[in-house]
C-alpha cells in the first residue's frame, strides 16, 4: 500500500510539474508574442518615419530650387535695371558734354571774335 500511496504522490508531483511547465511555456509564448508584436509595430513606425523623411527631403529640395530660381531672377532683374540706369546716365552725360562743348565753342568763338 505504501507503494501505491507513494506512486500517487509521485504521479501528483509529476502532474504538478507538467502543469507548471505548461504554464511557463504559455507565459513564455505570450511574452515572445508580445515582443514580436512590439517589434512589428516599431518596424512599421520606422518605415513610416523613413517615408516621411523622404517626403520632407523632396519637399525641401523643391523649396530650395524655387528659392534659387527666385534669387537668380532677382539678380538678373537687378543687372538689367543697372544696365538701363547706366545707359541713361551715359546718354545724359553725352548730352551734357555736347551742351558744354557747344557753350565752350560759343565762348571761345566769342572771345576770339572780339
Amino acid at each position: 500500500m505504501e507503494h501505491e500511496g507513494g506512486g500517487d504522490a509521485m504521479g501528483y508531483r509529476i502532474q504538478q510539474l507538467e502543469d507548471k511547465l505548461q504554464r511557463v511555456e504559455r507565459e513564455s509564448f505570450e511574452r515572445s508574442e508580445e515582443s514580436r508584436l512590439k517589434l512589428a509595430a516599431l518596424t512599421e513606425s520606422i518605415k513610416t518615419e523613413a517615408v516621411s523623411r523622404e517626403i520632407l527631403v523632396e519637399r525641401k529640395a523643391k523649396e530650395f530650387k524655387t528659392l534659387e530660381s527666385a534669387i537668380t531672377l532677382d539678380i538678373n532683374l537687378e543687372r538689367q535695371q543697372r544696365k538701363v540706369t547706366e545707359e541713361r546716365i551715359m546718354r545724359e552725360l553725352d548730352t551734357r558734354c555736347s551742351q558744354l562743348s557747344g557753350e565752350l565753342a560759343i565762348t571761345v568763338g566769342g572771345v576770339g571774335g572780339t
